[in-house]
């Protein structure tokens, strides 16, 4: 592995999807630059960026390397901030969040979603960081420190250092407590599908290692009709799973069926009434 020449505390690095171009920031003190490296390019060399500088804290990239979105953590009374380039780094702006101890960040593969922590909140952006919008039912009793983002931006990780993994299908509106064991949850990652995930936990708990999870195919969701209605039916071995509909299949406006299913032949079974207008369903976990 090359080493490279430049001396710094680096705080964080992401990558392209095809590996080739590279941000990184730096951090512990409040004179920190951001850095880029293209690895097809001559000369092999980092080179450093028109950010302000800051105590960066977290760093991530679009796919194609070229929309990134930084977060800075507070230092001597001045505080974090969230910053935007859409040139690979040629220019930066400052986000509409708000100012605090930010410590991650992460990006989807368009880069127009995003989720940030700071503090003891989470944030998202549905375009490319114009506008943020407060995760309400994120715990605020927990320190996020680690977030990590599927490809398409829907499907969410954080990890706590104060103990606690909580996961997200619909791009930061809701989260739930995956009851991963105690630990201080340092770090996160994400398959590109957001079906697998794989954390790390540091001591002094004894559960400090390696963790993975891995979603399994999901139930098969039927639809038949009963006396003129319309029966909602999935496995009932589906444990943890819930039912959700929704009018426009194009928007985010998921909500759950609150109907208690009935229980048939080892099946789940919920009667919906027949309305003017498609509706749309989908079985949601966690």
């Amino acid at each position: 592995m090359e080493n490279d020449v430049l001396t710094f505390y680096w705080s964080s690095i992401a990558s392209s999807a095809d590996g080739t171009n590279l941000v990184a920031t730096t951090g512990a003190n409040w004179v920190n630059p951001i850095y880029t490296r293209n690895l097809l390019a001559p000369g092999l060399t980092w080179l450093e960026t028109s950010a302000p500088n800051q105590n960066w804290s977290g760093i991530a990239c679009s796919a194609d390397g070229s929309k990134l979105v930084a977060v800075s953590d507070s230092i001597n009374n001045q505080p974090g901030a969230v910053w935007l380039s859409k040139d690979s780094g040629e220019n930066w702006k400052s986000a509409t969040a708000p100012f605090g101890k930010w410590a991650c960040v992460a990006s989807s593969a368009d880069g127009k979603r995003l989720v940030a922590m700071r503090d003891y909140w989470g944030y998202t952006s549905a375009d490319w960081g114009e506008t943020w919008t407060r995760s309400t039912n994120l715990p605020a009793t927990k320190y996020w420190i680690s977030v990590a983002s599927s490809a398409d931006g829907t499907r969410l990780v954080a990890g706590s250092y104060s103990g606690g993994i909580y996961v997200s299908t619909d791009a930061g509106v809701n989260w739930t407590d995956t009851h991963a064991p105690v630990a201080n949850w340092r770090s996160v990652a994400s398959s590109a599908d957001g079906s697998r995930l794989v954390a790390a936990a540091e001591e002094p708990y004894d559960t400090s290692g390696i963790y993975t999870w891995q979603s399994g195919p999901p139930p098969a969701l039927e639809v038949t009709l009963w006396s003129g209605e319309a029966v909602i039916s999935w496995p009932t071995s589906a444990i943890g799973f819930g039912l959700q509909q929704n009018t426009n299949i194009a928007s985010m406006n998921w909500v759950d069926v609150t109907t208690i299913p009935a229980v048939f032949n080892q099946q789940n079974e919920v009667i919906v009434t027949n309305s003017d207008g498609a509706c749309f369903y989908r079985l949601k976990h966690p």
